[in-house]
């Protein structure tokens, strides 16, 4: 973690001033001061708005990594921001899930006489802030909860014990105990892979330099998985790269790695190294040994390839089946059932707002991982209530998350879509369902074209053409349901329009289909209208002319007159709508 910027938000101005001069004279980064007024229980939403609004002018790369110091906190109070009445403790754990993205150093406020609470507060910071500037660049990021902060807040707001609400916060997710690592010294696969794990229920280290594995290594922390790069070579690293695995894992620094029970390497493929060959035999070793071990190359063709790639993709669906299954709304109880909890919403909404801010402004992987944690952290929060909100974390993911795949260079035209249109129709099914049964279908379809347009608004500006066929292939789908399920008495050409958007779809079954067409009348007339001893293969020649030339070669007996107008029919249909399709596959923009 390399922080580009420190905050301090307190209500004594002349004590963050001397905060601030301490933090410049020691390291050097740029920091800011907010400065809050004095205030009762019952303004502490007030000034969370605040706070928040203030952090929320820095842009994502400000605030990505940044440190925070909050003083006045209560040492012996669970962190929970649904407490009532509100008060420090709320407003410490509504800003630490607001901005998950920032490392929160709380001040502890000692409850004796105002001049013991000056004395301890400023040693207790000036101990805490010189353990960080003695480890600054081993320090994770906290974006993906590594410490599990975020988690045991979560923790605490579905334990509260308030009548009503501990049933009604059933919904609220919680990250598993086990703890995952992300080491590449790239930085845009580090975040992805780190993405991922997180999506997975692990809580994520970001390792992409050589002081933050030694410092996550060299303890006893268990980490039972790892998406790990075989070709690491830190920017800090002062001896050549780390290559050869099984000497990376005897080696004292990292000696951590090899009680690893999931590994997952990442590689892209180099065979002309001196470790090619030994690493694949130790690869061998550690699978005999136990481990589970899968190789992913880079580039991947997206989230959903990493996942299938390296064994992750049937638990991730046992996952998210799981998550729908639990979100189903029941019968209407006492304490807001039916809607997340106020504050929460509050919270979601300004992970939103800086999601959608980093959507329109990313020019970095990093900036578009960022922005998709905070709509999933959002949507997480909600647990499928609230559905209008919900629907647009949803929305605000899907589409980061492709911005972020399509960023990679090389992974063109290899992003896989069918598991993203799964897992969307799925989230939205159960999003949904707290409608009212009269707007549900309706409401599930339009979200579900909504989100599938502006996915393709930007697989186009990447120029990923065949992925946005296939957005289009399932827009068409949706909106043949949509359309008929508003217009139920057209019905009968439903199966029309179903062989239009098949034959649009695909290149293969519209040239079946013009091949299929003419046999078929052919093979037809010869079994029922043949005259005399004309042969099969003469049928079926006619047939074709007549398909392709949009009228008879020649004088048609009556039996035959309307075999052969449907056939006229459906070569001019079939082929207007052939050279359409031809010219855009030729116009690619």
């Amino acid at each position: 973690m390399n922080p580009r910027n420190f905050f301090i938000i307190s209500t004594s101005k002349s004590w963050a001033n001397s905060i601030r001069r301490y933090i410049e004279w020691n390291i050097g980064a740029n920091t800011s001061i907010i400065e809050i007024p004095l205030f009762k229980e019952e303004e502490t939403l007030d000034i969370f708005n605040f706070i928040s609004t203030e952090l929320g002018k820095n842009d994502s790369s400000t605030l990505r990594n940044s440190i925070a110091i909050l003083d006045g906190c209560f040492w012996e109070s669970n962190l929970n921001p649904l407490v009532d009445p509100p008060n420090r403790s709320t407003l410490t754990a509504m800003l630490a899930l607001a901005f998950p993205e920032i490392h929160w150093i709380f001040v502890v406020m000692m409850r004796d006489t105002a001049q013991q609470f000056k004395k301890n507060q400023f040693f207790y910071l000036q101990e805490k802030l010189s353990e960080f500037f003695s480890e600054i660049n081993s320090i994770s990021s906290p974006l993906f909860d590594p410490q599990g902060l975020r988690n045991k807040i979560r923790d605490n707001t579905k334990n509260t014990n308030t009548e009503g609400m501990k049933e009604a916060l059933k919904y609220l997710k919680l990250r598993n105990n086990e703890i995952s690592a992300s080491i590449d010294e790239e930085e845009a696969y580090a975040y992805l892979h780190g993405y991922i794990a997180y999506k997975m229920g692990y809580r994520c280290y970001i390792v992409a330099t050589e002081k933050e594995i030694q410092n996550l290594f060299t303890n006893n922390l268990k980490i039972n998985m790892v998406f790990e790069d075989i070709f690491l070579n830190f920017p800090d690293r002062e001896k050549g790269g780390l290559s050869d695995l099984e000497q990376r894992d005897k080696d004292e620094k990292y000696r951590g790695l090899r009680n690893v029970p999931r590994r997952i390497f990442v590689t892209v493929g180099h065979k002309f190294t001196k470790a090619y060959e030994k690493n694949k035999i130790y690869i061998q070793k550690l699978k005999l040994e136990g481990k589970k071990v899968k190789k992913v190359y880079k580039p991947s063709g997206g989230i959903y390839n990493i996942l299938e790639y390296s064994g992750l993709l049937k638990d991730y669906w046992k996952r998210k089946e799981r998550e729908w299954k639990d979100a189903k709304p029941e019968m209407e109880q006492e304490w807001g059932a039916h809607s997340a909890p106020g504050r929460l919403l509050l919270i979601a909404e300004k992970l939103i707002n800086r999601a959608e801010k980093i959507l329109h402004e990313a020019k970095s992987v990093q900036e578009c991982i960022h922005g998709a944690l905070l709509a999933l952290e959002a949507q997480e929060l909600l647990g499928y209530k609230t559905p209008t909100t919900c629907l647009e974390a949803i929305a605000l993911r899907h589409q980061l998350e492709v911005k972020a795949e399509c960023m990679f260079y090389g992974i063109s035209y290899n992003i896989d879509l069918e598991n993203r249109f799964k897992e969307m129709e799925g989230e939205i099914e159960v999003v949904s369902k707290w409608f009212h049964p009269s707007v549900r279908k309706k409401a599930s379809l339009n979200a579900q074209m909504g989100i599938i347009t502006e996915l393709m608004e930007i697989l186009g500006d990447f120029g990923q053409f065949d992925e946005e066929q296939e957005c289009l292939k399932c827009f068409r789908r949706l909106n043949r349901k949509w359309y008929f399920l508003n217009k139920p008495l057209l019905a009968p050409i439903r199966p029309i329009r179903w062989y239009v958007e098949e034959l649009l779809g695909s290149f293969g079954s519209f040239v079946l289909a013009i091949i299929c067409w003419p046999l078929f009348f052919g093979v037809m007339e010869y079994v029922f209208l043949r005259v005399g001893n004309e042969s099969l293969e003469k049928h079926i020649l006619q047939a074709f002319m007549t398909f392709f030339s949009f009228q008879p070669i020649q004088p048609c007996f009556a039996e035959g007159q309307v075999l052969t107008l449907i056939l006229i029919i459906l070569g001019f249909g079939h082929l207007g709508i052939f050279i359409s399709y031809l010219y855009t596959l030729i116009a690619r923009r």
